[in-house]
């Protein structure tokens, strides 16, 4: 079970930075361009002001930036890096939470969740593969 629930920590972590990043297209883009499609995606499916969007969207990049960091870290196994990551994650939940009035935040739990589910799918939430026209 903990093995579980630190697997899911590490899923959510890499749905809130890379899936925010994504374009449909694949491939992340520039950094303006990443901070552009998190913030429109916060103000669509989480419907944030400019002001919130703009605050989490600098909390989910802080975030993306030290997640990177942890897996270039070669020092640390497996399970120090999960911890790690778990803790990040929980660090960056907190510092969202505390931005997001009661409301907001269950719609941002809510995003969170079906980002992670586009990233389970095949093509990592880019969705479906297309076949070769033969």
């Amino acid at each position: 079970m903990k093995k579980m629930m630190v697997a899911l920590v590490v899923l959510v972590a890499l749905a809130s930075g890379s899936a925010y990043a994504q374009r449909p297209g694949g491939g992340g883009g520039n950094p303006a361009q990443r901070k552009e499609m998190i913030l429109k995606n916060l103000k669509d499916s989480v419907q944030l002001s400019d002001d919130k969007a703009n605050k989490v969207a600098d909390i989910l990049e802080e975030t993306s930036s030290k997640r990177r960091e942890i897996f270039q870290d070669q020092s640390s196994d497996r399970d120090a890096k999960m911890a790690k990551m778990k803790e990040l994650q929980e660090e960056s939940n907190k510092k969202v939470k505390a931005i997001l009035s009661e409301e907001e935040y269950v719609r941002y739990e809510t995003y969170q969740k079906n980002q992670m589910g586009r990233m389970m799918r095949p093509g990592g939430g880019r969705g479906p593969r297309q076949q070769p026209q033969r």
